[in-house]
């Protein structure tokens, strides 16, 4: 089936891409493939235009215009990189940029015959940047106009010099464009002013657009774009990867591996860095107190790691409702608040070990006057209790006083919830803490016997036996 057979009947004219790729590279400096087959984050330079034009509907067929001794290297790319390839044709390239274009002329007119419509793009292989708006606008105003430059303005001032010493002239810069690819053609028409063109100007001119205007053909310009460089020298190639690099860049970054590096410098870059060890410091505080009843009883503790998900989610509630309540007060308030509801967890923690250690017996609200009278023979206390006991509750109350004002300085906070990521990272942190803390210490008991202890009492609470429980939810009743 030729190419005008695959064509819309409703629209008789082809479109076609001509991508040159002909060139050698020798100002690539000692480089063994031409610059158009070197790497740019994991993919040719050449793989990322010709994807670009595969995108592109409108286009009918893509013509390679390639380097002689190339173009099984090309086919094994083209393999490797492009699912489908059955719109691409190769073709060998010319002595001349000009000569390249001929060719790929001259191959669609004998495989595929010419409409007076036909139209070409004809873009630079080593501009990998081209975009579908720079592709869009070609094909519409080539088949109005019958000729198309791609530019963009200059910016910087420009000499002219007839000897290459001396500044002889300086245009008017706001008359003055540089051109980019690619270039489009009504395809017979660049091929009869391409005839009819002396020797010695095909030599000279090797901007297609040239030919047009030589014979005082008019060409309409289409707005390109400044990231659409082209490759020619050792420093394009390093311009090339900070453009697919940055951050406001939204077009193919390279192959899988390159793109999660850009992604992570990304998130790593907009990270709100204090907000984020805030929120994790809050979680971590009362994570810590959590866990460290367990550590400090010093007894085995037979209890059932229930894989119901309500201890898990209700330890997971009360923290989240004490952050969300923090993340909606004002800044001063929510310190205060954090302050008070940590000093009082931790006082709570303090009352249970020495339950724990000095009345062998589980604390629980109504044995708050108990504990006043054990911290009236403080010296004991702190001699029973041990150095990593009187550590770990000096280390805590120092976590809840660099919370606070991490708090206070953490301008970032009030907005952490609206960043999914942290959301998302606080309640993997805390079911994941939770998890573990469910499975520290001792043997799993029966599940009839789980649920024999823990009724009438607290559902949340973890019982070792009939007089000693463990806190599992952190709220007690």
């Amino acid at each position: 089936m030729t190419g005008k057979q695959q064509k819309n009947e409703s629209s008789d004219n082809m479109i076609y891409a001509e991508i040159l790729a002909g060139g050698n590279g020798s100002r690539m400096n000692n480089t063994k493939l031409p610059k158009q087959f070197l790497m740019l984050n994991g993919k040719p330079i050449i793989i990322y235009s010709l994807e670009q034009f595969l995108k592109n509907n409108k286009i009918d067929k893509i013509i390679i215009v390639c380097i002689a001794n190339h173009t099984e290297h090309l086919k094994e790319i083209i393999n490797k990189y492009i699912k489908d390839s059955s719109k691409i044709d190769i073709v060998e390239g010319g002595s001349t940029r000009n000569e390249s274009v001929m060719n790929g002329c001259n191959y669609i007119l004998d495989k595929y015959g010419l409409n007076d419509d036909d139209v070409i793009m004809i873009h630079d292989s080593v501009r990998p940047f081209i975009t579908q708006k720079i592709i869009n606008d070609n094909i519409d105003n080539v088949l109005k106009y019958g000729a198309v430059g791609t530019a963009i303005p200059v910016t910087d001032t420009i000499f002219e010099s007839i000897d290459n010493k001396k500044v002889s002239n300086i245009p008017n810069r706001n008359k003055m464009f540089q051109a980019q690819s690619p270039q489009s053609f009504n395809i017979k028409k660049l091929m009869k002013l391409y005839n009819e063109t002396s020797d010695k100007e095909k030599q000279e001119k090797t901007d297609s657009c040239k030919i047009f205007t030589l014979h005082n053909e008019m060409v309409k310009l289409v707005e390109g774009d400044i990231t659409n460089i082209k490759i020619t020298f050792v420093r394009d190639l390093d311009t090339a990867k900070g453009i697919m690099n940055s951050e406001n860049y939204t077009g193919d970054a390279g192959t899988l591996p390159y793109r999660i590096k850009k992604k992570t410098k990304i998130i790593i870059k907009k990270t709100d860095w204090l907000s984020l060890i805030t929120l994790i410091g809050i979680i971590m505080s009362f994570l810590i107190l959590d866990v460290g009843i367990r550590f400090f009883s010093r007894k085995p503790i037979n209890f059932f790691p229930t894989m119901r998900l309500s201890p898990l989610l209700f330890s997971l509630s009360y923290i989240m409702i004490i952050i969300l309540i923090i993340y909606k007060l004002p800044k001063k308030t929510s310190s205060i608040f954090y302050g008070f509801i940590y000093l009082f967890f931790w006082f709570f923690t303090l009352s249970q070990v020495i339950h724990f250690k000095i009345l062998n017996k589980f604390f629980t609200v109504n044995d708050l006057m108990l504990a006043g009278e054990a911290n009236q023979n403080l010296n004991f206390v702190l001699g029973y209790f041990g150095k990593m006991t009187i550590l770990f509750f000096v280390t805590t109350l120092i976590i809840g006083i660099i919370n606070i004002l991490l708090i206070r300085k953490s301008h970032g906070f009030y907005k952490t919830f609206k960043k999914r990521t942290y959301l998302v990272l606080m309640i993997t942190l805390v079911l994941i803490t939770r998890f573990s803390a469910l499975s520290l210490l001792g043997k799993p008991v029966s599940e009839f016997e789980w649920d024999a202890w823990n009724y009438p009492r607290n559902v949340y609470n973890t019982y070792a036996n009939s007089n000693r429980s463990l806190r599992v939810s952190g709220i007690y009743i």
